[in-house]
């Protein structure tokens, strides 16, 4: 009958919102300073920061395991087991950090010289076959190969622009005739402009050339 709203209610068993939240303060205080976040960083860049940690860490445990696998572990290894699994590996094949890099450079070199062997090969074939197809670069073949090694798609595309020559038989486009007045296009064009009937045009060109004949 005589309840009612106050500001203070008897109820000491809940907790109020001040402590509540008072709580929830101390945890984002207590996270900017492991975070090395400054006191007035708010609770959104908070957050993105933890969000951020937690990407760098899953991209660290995923090298981690690539590595673990080439060294021959499983997973879940702590990295100092890798680093020692590495290193006896290298070990064990009597290599020294010398031997190593000279190992290492010896193989870029390799791999730089098979790299540069495929793009002779690939622009070789594509100028030969240009060659062969009628295109006028054979006596330019070294200078479109060197080209084609450092830029395909341009050597190619210059390339393919030109003309075939087909053994030195070349054919202009012609020119295609309406079939109704059998005039080109340059001829249509001019009664265009001049406002010439085509019809008109046509059967008057006819019965001149008949005439001069």
């Amino acid at each position: 009958l005589r309840a009612s709203l106050v500001n203070d209610p008897n109820l000491t068993q809940l907790t109020t919102l001040h402590d509540r939240s008072h709580g929830n303060m101390d945890f984002f205080a207590q996270a900017r300073t492991a975070l090395g976040l400054p006191a007035d960083a708010t609770e959104a860049a908070v957050l993105a920061a933890i969000g951020a940690n937690k990407t760098q860490l899953d991209a660290h445990a995923a090298a981690s395991n690539v590595i673990a696998k080439a060294a021959g572990l499983g997973d879940d290894v702590q990295p100092a087991a890798i680093a020692t699994q590495v290193e006896l590996h290298f070990r064990g094949a009597g290599q020294t950090e010398a031997d190593l890099r000279k190992t290492v450079t010896t193989l870029e070199a390799t791999v730089t010289t098979m790299v540069e062997k495929g793009k002779r090969t690939a622009a070789e074939a594509y100028v030969d076959g240009a060659i062969k197809a009628g295109k006028p670069v054979r006596a330019m073949r070294d200078h479109y190969i060197d080209r084609h090694m450092k830029d395909a798609a341009a050597v190619e595309k210059e390339i393919g622009a030109l003309v075939s020559i087909h053994s030195g038989g070349f054919t202009p486009p012609t020119d295609p005739k309406d079939p109704a007045t059998g005039l080109s296009s340059d001829e249509r064009k001019v009664c265009e402009l001049l406002g010439v009937d085509l019809v008109k045009f046509a059967e008057t060109r006819k019965s001149m050339t008949v005439e001069a004949l």
